[in-house]
């Protein structure tokens, strides 16, 4: 995936408040630092500084209500299929014993294909040797979304939908040598640090789910366009900053207001929920959503066995993507209609395409394992 450049860094100060409202809390954002480029709500961007191109016939156009549900539902299902695999118990052991290579390296000083697949990079893959001088890890100390224990939510630098799955997960507390969830050194040691990050997740659904329309926000142009990523950076021709195609420019604007009512929604049927309601189950069941979440290593899912990093940034960092499992559920929630679905089938299969473009999925496999699953597997080592 794209890594994050460096943001401001606004003072830490991680709380949890309390809802007045009888159902379950959910954690309280760090003040979100402050960003170079002003950043328009989700509600501006329902009206553009200039007029966009009229966009394409979205897919699903066509649809009834009822088939557009179930092909936005089995968009997600195929793509979340294509990026992220679970490996088998023989390649869990080759990635305990890479990441030991890994570490060896690592030790030597050596910036290696073993510690980031852009070893010359030193935001990724500090001349240090440490994993907390990552920009990954830095950026969770400084710029955190939000906090708790060893881990914090930051923004990814991609536009999400495009060729990012969501928000980092990151290790903030960082070894030296914790390179990658599977240099934790055997399976209990990383079973514990995943579900460290898998109980606090809960928590941060609604922080996870905001953190879709908070990013096309900061990748609006003030020419009404849609950046790539943000901070916005030039094209290496000098083109100027790299843009996605205008013809899905209202598409991420009207995806960026279903994910904002979407959070509203969820919050409410939170707090009317009961206090030790499952946030997983309401977010589900009340609003048609989940989160999934993801990490590379140094295998990918074609069954080839160990190789070079997948991942660019030498410390460990979890993709948490956003899912619809029950898009009728969530037209209820949001009381939208259906163009916001056509437009969020329209972003979701372009991701498809640009993630197969990039490699992250397609002929040489998946780039992602899914944490949730793997989680399942390790968890028995507890």
């Amino acid at each position: 995936m794209m890594s994050v450049a460096a943001a401001a860094t606004p003072p830490r100060s991680v709380g949890r408040g309390a809802s007045a409202m009888s159902g379950p809390t959910e954690d309280t954002a760090v003040h979100p630092p402050k960003q170079t480029h002003p950043a328009p709500s989700a509600a501006r961007m329902r009206v553009p500084l200039s007029s966009p191109p009229t966009p394409q016939q979205p897919p699903g156009g066509n649809l009834s209500n009822k088939e557009l549900a179930a092909a936005v539902e089995a968009a997600d299902r195929h793509a979340v299929e294509r990026l992220a695999f679970l490996p088998t118990n023989a390649e869990i052991d080759q990635l305990f014993v890479h990441a030991r290579k890994a570490e060896g390296d690592r030790e030597k000083s050596q910036r290696t294909r073993l510690l980031s697949k852009l070893p010359y990079v030193p935001t990724l893959c500090p001349s240090s040797g440490r994993a907390g001088d990552t920009v990954l890890s830095r950026l969770g100390t400084t710029s955190a979304i939000i906090a708790a224990g060893r881990f914090a939510l930051i923004p990814d630098k991609a536009l999400v939908y495009w060729l990012s799955n969501g928000p980092n997960a990151v290790v903030t507390d960082c070894p030296d040598r914790l390179i990658n969830l599977f240099s934790s050194g055997c399976r209990r040691s990383a079973a514990a640090l995943l579900s460290e990050y898998l109980a606090i997740r809960p928590r941060w659904l609604g922080h996870i789910i905001q953190a879709i329309p908070d990013k096309i926000a900061a990748c609006g142009m003030p020419d009404g366009s849609v950046a790539a990523n943000f901070p916005h950076e030039i094209c290496h021709d000098g083109g100027g900053v790299l843009r996605v195609p205008a013809a899905l420019w209202p598409a991420y604007r009207l995806v960026a207001v279903l994910f904002a009512a979407a959070v509203g929604a969820y919050r409410s049927a939170l707090a009317a929920a009961a206090v030790d309601a499952d946030p997983v189950i309401v977010l589900r069941e009340s609003i048609g959503l989940a989160v999934v979440s993801f990490c590379q290593t140094w295998m990918r899912g074609n069954g080839r066995g160990v190789g070079d990093a997948e991942f660019s940034v030498m410390s460990p960092h979890f993709q948490n993507r956003v899912i619809v499992v029950n898009a009728a559920q969530l037209q209820v929630a949001t009381g939208l209609g259906s163009e916001h679905l056509e437009a969020y089938l329209t972003v979701s299969r372009k991701m498809d395409q640009c993630m197969e473009q990039h490699e992250y999925c397609g002929a040489n496999g998946a780039a992602f394992i899914h944490l949730d699953k793997l989680h399942g597997v390790l968890a028995g080592h507890l």
